[in-house]
């Protein structure tokens, strides 16, 4: 699968990229409307959403056996999306990226100005007015325990009797924790049957991206129609990356279970956009008809600032949220985001394996401009 990037040994002499690599065309990967049989990836097994969660730290379960059959995850190109989305594509770039809130929120709507005068649908029109207007009201809050639980494993050294306690009191979490930490994955002689135990076994880090992995599922909507099978195609996508994340993350030089964690969050714009297509069905009391070459670009242009808000808006951190709002690098950011750089490569081999395509890691890391290990990376890779 990874023949052509043995021409990396000729890049990590330069490693980290220098300023002179051009910068990236975006590798984004969209939900499309099902193609024919014929275009159709093998089909192979897929995973339910509690399934992912029990499975979601087996490496090998996650990315040979889980993809799924004909996926709808595609990446962009000038030539699927629509002209103002082409223009930008073919002028990849480097700059500054504010990745605030205010900054993602102007960005986002800027992003909707130039979709909506290219796809004037009326639902079209509905749905970008309604994301445009309250980017940040079109955005579920997590379950408060979850919250709760997250902020404190934000801290340096969370209170552990604290911790536990919010556990506890949510049943749903408690079982995500000790599925968690009696699975083989940590090679436990002995099964866990407590909390305090629970988070003894896995810590603090490992625990966290059990919260998110919960919340996460939690997120995924029912749109109804077409667009269920999208939902899940997402949510599968992001599961499948994450041990990727996690695998290649020392070559950049970041926190592996911090990486694991992004990843399961890096395309969460695209199930906002799907949540604001639930919440007007279920005002409008019809189907929302959005046509799939404006729904290509939607989740194309938008997923990565609303990614970035509801990152924000969950409190997760600005290192975070900056990593999810350009994990596509374009533009590519001025000062160097290992993680952003991480979710990048792990998404994109998460793609070409999808499909069944060869995964060019020497030609994504001069696009990117990434910094790191070419070589660690392709090891990482090679020995899943």
């Amino acid at each position: 699968m990874f023949a052509t990037i043995r021409r990396l040994l000729g890049l990590t002499a330069r490693t980290p990229a220098p300023a002179a690599l051009a910068p990236p065309e975006p590798t984004r990967e969209v939900a499309t409307s099902p193609r024919p049989a014929a275009e159709s990836a093998p089909a192979v097994a897929t995973v339910s959403a509690p399934q992912a969660i029990a499975q979601l730290f087996h490496d090998s379960t996650l990315t040979q056996n889980s993809t799924p059959a004909a996926t709808t995850v595609e990446p962009d190109s000038p030539a699927s999306t629509s002209d103002a989305a082409a223009a930008r594509l073919q002028t990849p770039r480097s700059a500054e990226v504010d990745t605030s809130v205010s900054g993602l929120t102007d960005e986002l709507r800027t992003r909707i100005a130039g979709l909506a005068t290219h796809h004037c649908d009326p639902d079209v029109t509905l749905l970008l007015n309604g994301i445009a207007a309250e980017p940040t009201a079109s955005i579920r809050q997590l379950p408060a325990a979850a919250q709760r639980a997250l902020a404190l494993t934000q801290l340096s050294e969370p209170p552990m009797a604290e911790l536990i306690a919010v556990f506890e009191e949510d049943p749903t979490l408690a079982q995500a924790l000790l599925t968690q930490a009696n699975s083989s994955f940590y090679g436990a002689s002995r099964a866990v049957l407590s909390v305090r135990d629970a988070l003894q076994r896995l810590g603090v880090s490992a625990a966290r991206n059990v919260l998110m992995a919960h919340s996460v599922s939690a997120l995924l909507c029912r749109p109804g129609g077409a667009y269920a099978q999208m939902v899940d195609d997402v949510w599968q996508h992001m599961v499948r990356t994450a041990p990727i994340a996690r695998r290649i993350a020392s070559a950049f030089n970041a926190d592996p279970e911090e990486a694991f964690g992004l990843a399961l969050l890096h395309d969460v714009g695209k199930l906002v956009v799907f949540d604001q297509l639930t919440a007007l069905r279920l005002e409008k009391r019809r189907e929302i008809v959005i046509p799939p070459e404006s729904l290509r670009d939607i989740l194309a242009e938008l997923h990565e600032p609303l990614g970035g808000l509801a990152v924000h808006n969950w409190n997760l951190g600005d290192a975070a949220a900056a990593a999810v709002a350009t994990h596509h690098r374009n533009p590519v950011p001025v000062v160097r985001d290992a993680l952003s750089e991480v979710l990048h490569v792990a998404e994109a081999a998460d793609i070409s394996a999808v499909r069944g395509r060869e995964f060019d890691l020497a030609e994504s890391w001069e696009r990117a401009s990434l910094g790191g290990s070419a070589v660690r990376v392709e090891r990482a890779l090679l020995a899943a």
